[in-house]
């Protein structure tokens, strides 16, 4: 706009009149003379820079726009597989996790397999838990280590809609893995409680036939 103006000039009053100093004036007009939009004579030692035909500008923007609707297909077929990116949220510490357990509550179907008494031992209330989610009639199939926790719990399953079954006693798991949906959460009792919740459909899919294969060898 400033080069339209002024009609020729040098390089100063263009900076001046668009609002730049001098060295930027310098780069931006390289940078519109590469596109086409401006020229210069030298005069005297002295550049004198003057806008190209405006419609110059406007040439520039249709061959940009048929160049976007050529690659478009190509770049949607890229941008797809991105959406199959798991989404990964991480949980550090007891609040956080019990957000978890909270939100499996809305859930309409959960495939379990994890530790009641290493959970029950972070979470005193984690029996209640269990309790509320079988009340609320959520379709459920867990399967745990047999403990004391669990022994009391199994008398609330209704069957067949609602199962516990005990895993082989050679297997030792110190976490929870839960499946709900397209998601899955795994919630790790070590030394410190953390946990993530992967959101993907592929991996929800995987764990699932895990889940099934361990169902098989389980105690009822």
């Amino acid at each position: 706009m400033a080069c339209l103006e002024l009609g020729s000039a040098t390089v100063l009053p263009i900076a001046q009149k668009a609002g730049v100093n001098r060295t930027t004036a310098y780069d931006l007009l390289e940078d519109l003379q590469i596109r086409g939009l401006v020229s210069y004579r030298e005069l005297r030692g002295r550049r004198y820079y003057r806008c190209n035909d405006p419609r110059k500008f406007q040439q520039m923007v249709e061959q940009q726009q048929k160049t976007v609707e050529a690659t478009l297909p190509e770049l949607l077929a890229l941008y797809k597989p991105s959406k199959e990116k798991p989404a990964v949220r991480f949980y550090e510490d007891k609040e956080e996790i019990a957000l978890i357990y909270k939100d499996l509550l809305k859930a309409s179907q959960i495939d379990a397999y994890g530790n009641f008494t290493k959970a029950e031992q972070y979470f005193p209330d984690f029996p209640k838990y269990v309790e509320q989610q079988l009340r609320r009639g959520i379709k459920v199939r867990d399967l745990v280590m047999r403990d004391g926790t669990s022994d009391h719990l199994k008398s609330l399953y209704n069957a067949p809609k609602q199962e516990l079954r005990f895993l082989p006693e050679h297997l030792s798991i110190e976490t929870d893995t839960i499946i709900f949906g397209d998601s899955v959460a795994m919630i790790s009792y070590g030394e410190t409680v953390h946990g993530l919740v992967i959101e993907s459909k592929a991996i929800a899919e995987t764990q699932r036939k895990v889940f099934e294969e361990l169902w098989k060898s389980s105690e009822a």
